[in-house]
Protein backbone atom coordinates (compact mmCIF):
# COMPACT_ATOMS: atom_id res chain seq x y z
CA UNK A 1 0.00 0.00 0.00
CA UNK A 2 1.36 3.10 -0.89
CA UNK A 3 0.76 6.44 0.84
CA UNK A 4 2.34 9.68 1.41
CA UNK A 5 5.68 8.70 -0.16
CA UNK A 6 5.81 5.38 1.77
CA UNK A 7 5.45 1.96 0.35
CA UNK A 8 4.84 -0.78 3.56
CA UNK A 9 7.01 -3.81 1.72
CA UNK A 10 9.51 -1.63 0.48
CA UNK A 11 9.88 1.61 2.09
CA UNK A 12 10.41 5.26 0.71
CA UNK A 13 8.50 4.92 -2.77
CA UNK A 14 10.25 6.74 -5.65
CA UNK A 15 8.56 9.86 -4.94
CA UNK A 16 9.30 10.28 -1.69
CA UNK A 17 13.09 9.06 -2.66
CA UNK A 18 12.85 11.77 -5.43
CA UNK A 19 11.58 14.82 -3.11
CA UNK A 20 14.15 13.96 -0.41
CA UNK A 21 16.87 14.15 -3.22
CA UNK A 22 15.05 17.42 -4.69
CA UNK A 23 15.37 18.67 -1.37
CA UNK A 24 19.44 17.84 -1.07
CA UNK A 25 19.50 19.88 -3.93
CA UNK A 26 17.90 22.91 -2.60
CA UNK A 27 19.98 22.90 0.47
CA UNK A 28 23.14 22.62 -1.99
CA UNK A 29 21.83 25.39 -4.30
CA UNK A 30 21.12 27.09 -1.22
CA UNK A 31 24.72 26.97 -0.07
CA UNK A 32 26.08 28.17 -3.16
CA UNK A 33 23.71 31.15 -2.80
CA UNK A 34 25.04 31.83 0.52
CA UNK A 35 28.71 31.25 -0.58
CA UNK A 36 28.01 34.69 -3.06
CA UNK A 37 26.50 36.37 -0.05
CA UNK A 38 29.72 35.69 2.28
CA UNK A 39 33.08 37.14 0.75
CA UNK A 40 32.18 40.84 2.15
CA UNK A 41 30.63 40.11 5.20
CA UNK A 42 34.28 37.89 5.52
CA UNK A 43 35.92 40.97 4.87
CA UNK A 44 34.29 43.38 7.06
CA UNK A 45 33.70 40.72 9.98
CA UNK A 46 37.66 39.57 9.74
CA UNK A 47 39.32 41.98 7.78
CA UNK A 48 41.28 39.66 5.86
CA UNK A 49 40.37 39.57 1.70
CA UNK A 50 37.94 36.04 0.97
CA UNK A 51 39.86 35.97 -1.98
CA UNK A 52 39.81 32.05 -2.18
CA UNK A 53 35.81 32.27 -2.20
CA UNK A 54 35.97 35.06 -5.56
CA UNK A 55 38.30 32.18 -6.99
CA UNK A 56 36.04 29.75 -6.92
CA UNK A 57 32.80 32.10 -8.27
CA UNK A 58 35.43 33.39 -10.93
CA UNK A 59 34.97 30.33 -12.78
CA UNK A 60 31.30 30.93 -13.40
CA UNK A 61 31.07 34.93 -13.40
CA UNK A 62 32.79 37.89 -14.69
CA UNK A 63 32.81 39.46 -11.64
CA UNK A 64 32.72 43.00 -12.22
CA UNK A 65 32.36 45.25 -9.53
CA UNK A 66 30.28 47.72 -11.71
CA UNK A 67 27.60 44.81 -12.36
CA UNK A 68 27.74 43.45 -8.71
CA UNK A 69 25.73 44.39 -5.46
CA UNK A 70 27.55 45.87 -2.53
CA UNK A 71 27.13 44.32 0.87
CA UNK A 72 29.11 45.38 3.85
CA UNK A 73 31.10 47.82 1.59
CA UNK A 74 32.14 45.22 -0.72
CA UNK A 75 30.89 43.51 -3.43
CA UNK A 76 29.57 40.23 -3.67
CA UNK A 77 31.06 37.41 -5.27
CA UNK A 78 29.31 37.17 -7.96
CA UNK A 79 27.39 39.74 -10.59
CA UNK A 80 23.47 41.05 -9.89
CA UNK A 81 22.21 38.71 -12.40
CA UNK A 82 23.75 35.41 -11.20
CA UNK A 83 22.45 36.26 -7.83
CA UNK A 84 19.36 36.52 -9.58
CA UNK A 85 19.95 33.01 -11.37
CA UNK A 86 20.81 31.55 -8.03
CA UNK A 87 17.99 32.76 -6.02
CA UNK A 88 15.59 31.73 -8.71
CA UNK A 89 17.11 28.23 -8.57
CA UNK A 90 16.85 27.63 -4.87
CA UNK A 91 13.25 29.00 -5.23
CA UNK A 92 12.57 26.96 -8.48
CA UNK A 93 14.08 23.97 -6.29
CA UNK A 94 12.11 24.37 -3.37
CA UNK A 95 8.75 24.98 -4.89
CA UNK A 96 9.24 21.30 -7.33
CA UNK A 97 9.82 19.73 -3.91
CA UNK A 98 6.97 21.33 -2.13
CA UNK A 99 4.35 21.61 -4.89
CA UNK A 100 5.16 19.23 -7.96
CA UNK A 101 7.88 16.20 -7.93
CA UNK A 102 5.96 13.39 -7.65
CA UNK A 103 2.77 14.56 -9.75
CA UNK A 104 2.80 13.17 -13.30
CA UNK A 105 2.65 17.25 -14.58
CA UNK A 106 5.03 18.53 -16.47
CA UNK A 107 5.60 22.55 -17.47
CA UNK A 108 5.82 22.80 -21.10
CA UNK A 109 8.69 24.35 -23.36
CA UNK A 110 6.70 27.42 -24.02
CA UNK A 111 6.80 28.38 -20.41
CA UNK A 112 10.21 27.62 -19.85
CA UNK A 113 11.17 29.89 -23.06
CA UNK A 114 8.35 32.57 -21.11
CA UNK A 115 10.63 32.36 -17.83
CA UNK A 116 13.76 32.68 -19.58
CA UNK A 117 13.02 35.25 -22.35
CA UNK A 118 13.47 38.56 -20.15
CA UNK A 119 17.21 37.26 -18.61
CA UNK A 120 17.83 36.07 -22.42
CA UNK A 121 16.79 39.75 -23.78
CA UNK A 122 19.23 41.44 -20.73
CA UNK A 123 21.87 39.10 -22.03
CA UNK A 124 21.32 40.04 -25.54
CA UNK A 125 21.21 43.97 -24.70
CA UNK A 126 24.11 43.84 -22.50
CA UNK A 127 26.11 42.11 -25.63
CA UNK A 128 25.28 44.87 -28.03
CA UNK A 129 26.34 47.21 -25.17
CA UNK A 130 22.31 49.08 -24.89
CA UNK A 131 21.69 47.41 -21.43
CA UNK A 132 19.93 50.22 -19.54
CA UNK A 133 19.38 47.66 -16.47
CA UNK A 134 20.83 48.43 -12.87
CA UNK A 135 22.00 46.09 -10.78
CA UNK A 136 19.01 45.41 -8.82
CA UNK A 137 16.74 45.57 -11.80
CA UNK A 138 19.15 42.40 -13.52
CA UNK A 139 18.75 40.65 -10.58
CA UNK A 140 15.04 40.35 -10.31
CA UNK A 141 14.89 40.14 -14.57
CA UNK A 142 16.90 36.94 -14.22
CA UNK A 143 15.26 35.24 -10.82
CA UNK A 144 12.51 33.26 -13.29
CA UNK A 145 15.02 31.57 -15.15
CA UNK A 146 16.67 30.83 -12.10
CA UNK A 147 13.27 29.38 -11.32
CA UNK A 148 12.93 27.34 -14.61
CA UNK A 149 16.70 26.36 -14.01
CA UNK A 150 15.66 24.80 -10.88
CA UNK A 151 12.68 23.43 -12.07
CA UNK A 152 13.95 21.76 -14.69
CA UNK A 153 16.69 20.28 -12.34
CA UNK A 154 14.02 18.98 -10.04
CA UNK A 155 12.32 17.36 -13.33
CA UNK A 156 15.67 15.50 -13.94
CA UNK A 157 15.92 14.63 -10.11
CA UNK A 158 12.64 13.02 -9.90
CA UNK A 159 13.19 10.97 -13.72
CA UNK A 160 16.77 9.39 -12.26
CA UNK A 161 15.20 8.46 -9.43
CA UNK A 162 12.24 7.06 -10.95
CA UNK A 163 14.75 4.87 -13.06
CA UNK A 164 17.41 4.18 -10.68
CA UNK A 165 14.51 2.88 -7.94
CA UNK A 166 13.00 0.44 -10.39
CA UNK A 167 9.50 2.19 -10.99
CA UNK A 168 9.87 2.33 -15.11
CA UNK A 169 6.22 2.70 -15.03
CA UNK A 170 6.08 5.67 -13.59
CA UNK A 171 9.02 7.08 -15.51
CA UNK A 172 7.36 5.96 -19.09
CA UNK A 173 3.89 7.36 -18.04
CA UNK A 174 5.03 10.48 -17.70
CA UNK A 175 7.76 10.53 -20.48
CA UNK A 176 4.48 9.29 -22.44
CA UNK A 177 6.19 6.22 -23.82
CA UNK A 178 5.73 2.28 -22.94
CA UNK A 179 7.83 0.87 -20.11
CA UNK A 180 11.09 -0.81 -21.36
CA UNK A 181 12.63 -3.43 -19.32
CA UNK A 182 16.23 -2.28 -18.91
CA UNK A 183 18.47 -5.22 -17.82
CA UNK A 184 20.84 -4.47 -15.60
Amino acid sequence: MRRAGLDRTFGPTAIGRSRLGVWCATVGALAVLVGVLAPPLLEAATGRPASWLRLVYSLVCHQIPERSLSVAGGPLAVCARCVGLYLGGVLGLAAAAALVVGRERRVGPGWIGVLVLPTAADGLLAALGASPLGDLSRLVVAVPAGFAAGGLLAVGIFDLVSLVSGDRERFARVRGRRAVEVSR
